[in-house]
């Protein structure tokens, strides 16, 4: 049995907070990589990664050619920017380091009403779609996503789980928390159900308990 113990609130910051903040200086080649991204999200999400073109993401941009390559040499590696400033939005978000409670139940609690509100979002939906619908033709776009999204989110909660006294195999168990959160959020996203309820939100705090349970967390 292990002893439950509150988790000191360490000052870590979010995805967010590490960046500039506000707009880049209009002009700037920060400015133009933003204008590059946010061109390319617009137009991967809506046509797809295969239809959609350099040509089409530089004219959007209001942009050339040229520059898009000179910043990005591959469509894959500008999808890759896309995912990565996406996904550290979202996950900065449902941050359990950033988010109230002092205890390891709390957090996960916290941890899993803000990821039901962001995993159900449209443009979520739009990324996971995306992905599967061209995973076949594109492998890499799954690597892509994988590296971007569910390492990181997997680490944060190793960490967590080791911090608040849970004892074995902690990559093991964030593997299984994260599947008791999110298969079933995936399977009403594939259905089209995807309004954030109580009902949806009470089930995700159940899973949290389920897990906590099978640990042996006692502090519930």
């Amino acid at each position: 049995m292990i002893t439950t113990k509150a988790i000191a609130k360490t000052p870590i910051k979010s995805a967010l907070s590490c960046r500039p903040r506000g707009r880049p200086v209009k002009g700037s080649e920060m400015a133009v990589v933003q204008d590059i991204v946010t061109a390319a999200q617009t137009l991967f999400f809506q046509n797809g990664y295969e239809r959609t073109s350099i040509d089409q993401v530089a004219a959007l941009a209001k942009s050339s050619k040229r520059t898009v390559y000179s910043k990005f040499a591959t469509k894959a590696e500008l999808f890759d920017a896309v995912v990565r400033r996406f996904i550290g939005e979202k996950q900065a978000i449902a941050d359990p380091y950033v988010l109230s409670g002092t205890t390891l139940r709390e957090r996960l609690m916290n941890m899993a009403e803000k990821s039901v509100e962001g995993f159900l979002q449209d443009d979520v939906r739009a990324l996971y779609f995306l992905v599967h619908r061209e995973a076949d033709m594109f492998p890499e776009l799954v690597r892509i996503v994988e590296e971007a999204g569910r390492k990181p989110a997997q680490r944060r909660i190793m960490n967590l789980l080791a911090e608040g006294g849970i004892e074995g195999d902690h990559s093991f168990l964030a593997e299984q928390f994260s599947s008791l959160l999110y298969w079933p959020l995936t399977r009403r996203v594939i259905a089209g159900d995807t309004d954030v309820t109580e009902e949806v939100l009470a089930s995700a705090r159940a899973s949290v308990d389920f897990f906590l349970r099978g640990c042996g967390y006692t502090d519930l």
